[in-house]
C-alpha cells in the first residue's frame, strides 16, 4: 500500500469516527437537555391538618414581599390536601428558597419563613398545630 492511499484511508476513517462521535455526543446532550430542571415539574402536596379551613395559600421568594396566591377560589377544609405543580425554571429564578403563608377561616395565619424552604426539593407541606415540611427523597 502506498503512502498516499494509506493516508487517504486513514483520513476517511478519522472523518467517519468524528461523525459517529459527534452524533453520539449530540445525542447525549439532547438527552441531558431533556432532563434539565426547567423542563421538569415539581409536584408538592399541601395538606390542611388544622381544624379550621384554609382559605388562602401563598408563596414568596425568601427575601421578597411579593406573595403569589396558589388556591384561587378553592378552600381546603380540615383534613383535605391539594397537589400543586410548579415549573422548576420559575422556582430556580428565585433560588428555590421560599416562604409559605396559610390564612385560615378565622383570619389567623401560619407563616413558614424562619428558614428558607427549598420548594425544588419539597414533597409535602402540612399545616396544623405542628406544621411540617417533608423533603423530597428519591427512591
Amino acid at each position: 500500500m502506498n503512502f498516499k492511499r494509506w493516508s487517504s484511508q486513514l483520513i476517511a476513517m478519522g472523518l467517519i469516527g468524528v461523525t459517529v462521535l459527534g452524533t453520539a455526543i449530540e445525542g447525549a446532550f439532547a438527552q441531558w437537555d431533556n432532563t434539565r430542571p426547567e423542563n421538569r415539574i415539581a409536584r408538592i402536596r399541601f395538606r390542611n391538618n388544622n381544624p379550621r379551613s384554609l382559605y388562602a395559600l401563598y408563596i414568596a421568594p425568601r427575601y421578597s414581599g411579593d406573595w403569589q396566591e396558589l388556591l384561587g377560589d378553592r378552600i381546603l377544609k380540615s383534613g383535605e390536601a391539594i397537589d400543586l405543580e410548579f415549573n422548576y425554571d420559575n422556582l430556580y429564578q428565585s433560588g428555590c428558597n421560599y416562604k409559605i403563608k396559610a390564612i385560615y377561616s378565622d383570619g389567623s395565619q401560619t407563616v413558614l419563613e424562619e428558614q428558607p424552604y427549598d420548594l425544588c426539593g419539597l414533597r409535602q407541606v402540612q399545616f396544623g398545630p405542628y406544621p411540617s415540611i417533608d423533603p423530597y427523597r428519591p427512591n
